[in-house]
């Protein structure tokens, strides 16, 4: 039943546009795990990124944010100023996951740590705190991005830096 579910809402998911600009002016998109899809707000801009969600209270079950890096590589994320925990994921240009991080604390100090950068990867999703384990998102599993066309309009957005 549940993989009929998924593929249902990603059935659904193509009939309509799959990335889309918010009332706010920012860009969202679906991510689809293997057991879930979140909607997320999509960061391809150095400065983006390094704001990623500082400005947010909590996330919501359904609700992440997709980090769109400028080509693969070793890209580590942090937490400083940060409101509440996630769990991390990085994707690889073969949307593969290739790590996870869970249950990742805020940070307040001024030399925080920094997380991932173990296997390269060209996109990185925090979710809410227990998502993974919830979910059961594991390394090796397949992850849906969009659809075909938008994972090449972000990845050319990301190189050409046409934001």
């Amino acid at each position: 039943m549940k993989t009929y579910l998924l593929f249902l809402k990603l059935a659904l998911l193509l009939l309509f546009q799959t990335t889309a600009t918010g009332c706010d002016g920012l860009e969202y998109t679906h991510v689809c795990f293997q057991n879930k899809c979140i909607d997320a707000e999509v960061r391809s801009t150095s400065a983006g990124r390094i704001i990623g969600l500082l400005n947010y209270s909590y996330l919501e079950d359904e609700r992440g944010m997709l980090f769109v890096f400028d080509k693969p590589g070793r890209h580590r994320l942090w937490m400083k100023d940060m409101k509440f925990p996630v769990d991390m994921v990085w994707i690889d240009s073969q949307m593969n996951i290739v790590e996870i991080v869970k249950n990742v604390q805020p940070c307040y100090d001024i030399d925080c740590p920094r997380y991932g950068g173990t296997y390269d990867s060209l996109y990185a999703v925090e979710v809410r705190d227990g998502f993974c384990e919830e979910f059961d998102v594991t390394v090796g599993q397949t992850v849906l991005i969009g659809d075909q066309d938008v994972r090449f309009r972000i990845s050319t957005m990301a190189s050409n830096k046409a934001y």
